[in-house]
């Protein structure tokens, strides 16, 4: 459907409004009936590309071992329900610090 020159235009010119870029890729004929269509489209051509770049993955996988936080917090109204689980209702740690049984 021609949507890679949109997934690169809005990948590399975050100034562009996504909407209006989009619209210029709507395409019955090529199966992209309107500017949601487009947009997913252009989504998920970005996703596979990242998804296969390994030196990305790799740079991400080490970036979140150092900074991602684990949050748990209980859901409104569930208190009772999960009170065995009270020492997390309010509970963030570090990813790297965390134990691997929880």
């Amino acid at each position: 459907a021609g949507l890679g020159e949109l997934a690169d235009g809005l990948f590399n010119d975050p100034s562009l409004t996504p909407d209006a870029e989009a619209a210029r890729f709507v395409d019955a004929e090529k199966g992209v009936a309107d500017v949601k269509a487009a947009l997913e489209g252009a989504k998920y051509i970005l996703m596979e590309r990242f998804a296969e770049d390994a030196s990305l993955l790799d740079k991400l996988r080490s970036f979140l071992k150092q900074e991602a936080v684990i949050s748990a917090r209980v859901v409104p109204g569930k208190e009772e329900e999960g009170s065995k689980f009270r020492d997390y209702f309010e509970h963030d740690e570090p990813l790297k610090s965390m134990p691997s049984h929880q």
